[in-house]
């Protein structure tokens, strides 16, 4: 089947990269003589984060393709002179070759490295050695790459997996990433989970700033206990939901800790804020109040175990985990409605705060 000259130009301009990469490339193009024009700091400062660009894409697109564009330009607009893109050649052409060579070598040995990163994940089951084993990895990769190829090498990784197990839940192995349509419905629920697998750490950074600067006003446990049968199936079968109520204060009690927000926003987040956000009553000490308290030890240090959890729902990603923060007794309207037991050793026992 023939194409017309337009499409075949188009399919054939900057390889095999996406689409949406070429409208970027083509945007640049077009904006930079018109930003020069107007303001020649400007352009030359947007001329850096464009070629930062095409090197943080450099698994999507080989950055010398968009990279040679966007410098020919550069002379071509009158940004800057071929003698002066000569003479900086040649002073500076040991560093050229060893940016082309490891862009070449990551770019051309993609796979490779998604080979290697896989057979990680699938050989060490514990998430603690995981981590250390991608963060050494990571370290080994830096010694040699600069920062930048790194990142493309971390988002292409990620990318990977992902891929791999969409084309697997779809039967399609051409399908779109983005498309879920083919997915069969018992494979969404695991999708969905695979997807919150690969999310940024930036996403954890960017709630610890919400929670600083108000943006979040309440945090809630999303409490949603499962028996133990409905547990023990296959990944993609079990039910999802994990007791999260009595872990609530010890994991609010962290962001306080780490320094993140401040014990008393820490706290207010899970009591008078979230009555706040209802429109209820409570949520103070003031005289006439409903005299619903906690009163709980900030300073005692427990192990999460089954046997330590009051819901009938054992079920949490934190089991054998230690936490900081106990409640020992709840009271609603003044009256005590929950009381913990008192623990065998004294080493971790304080005065209780009430709050």
């Amino acid at each position: 089947m023939e194409i017309s000259f337009g499409r075949a130009l188009w399919r054939n301009f900057l390889g095999q990269s996406p689409d949406w990469y070429k409208l970027i490339l083509l945007v640049f193009l077009v904006v930079n003589p018109i930003i020069f024009s107007v303001n020649p700091f400007i352009a030359g400062w947007l001329l850096v984060a464009e070629f930062i660009f095409t090197l943080a894409m450099a698994l999507k697109c080989y950055p010398l393709l968009p990279g040679g564009l966007l410098a020919f330009e550069a002379v071509v607009v009158g940004m800057t002179s071929a003698g002066h893109v000569k003479a900086e050649l040649a002073s500076n052409l040991e560093v050229l070759l060893l940016l082309i060579f490891m862009v070449a070598g990551i770019y051309f040995m993609k796979q490779l490295l998604l080979f290697i990163f896989t057979r990680l994940l699938l050989s060490i089951p514990s998430k603690m050695f995981l981590s250390l084993a991608f963060c050494l990895a990571a370290a080994f990769l830096s010694a040699f790459l600069d920062a930048l190829t790194v990142v493309a090498v971390v988002i292409s990784v990620a990318v990977g997996f992902y891929g791999i197990y969409h084309r697997v839940a779809s039967s399609r192995p051409n399908e779109d990433l983005q498309d879920d349509s083919h997915v069969e419905a018992h494979n969404r629920d695991v999708l969905e989970q695979f997807r919150a697998f690969l999310r940024s750490l930036q996403d954890r950074d960017a709630i610890r700033a919400g929670l600083a600067d108000g943006t979040i006003d309440a945090i809630c446990s999303d409490h949603t206990p499962v028996d133990e049968d409905a547990k023990q199936l296959p990944f993609g079968e079990a039910e999802p939901g994990a007791t999260g109520l009595e872990l609530l204060l010890p994991l609010t009690l962290k962001w306080a800790h780490e320094g993140s927000i401040s014990l008393p926003h820490a706290l207010a987040c899970i009591t008078s804020a979230p009555l706040r956000v209802l429109g209820a009553d409570g949520g103070s000490l003031a005289i006439g109040q409903p005299a619903d308290l906690c009163v709980f030890d900030p300073t005692q240090i427990w192990k999460v175990e089954p046997s330590a959890l009051f819901s009938q729902g054992k079920n949490t990603p934190l089991l054998a985990t230690e936490v900081q923060g106990k409640v020992r007794y709840t009271l609603v309207d003044g009256a005590i409605v929950y009381e913990a037991a008192l623990e065998k050793s004294a080493a971790h026992h304080h005065q209780g705060e009430v709050r």
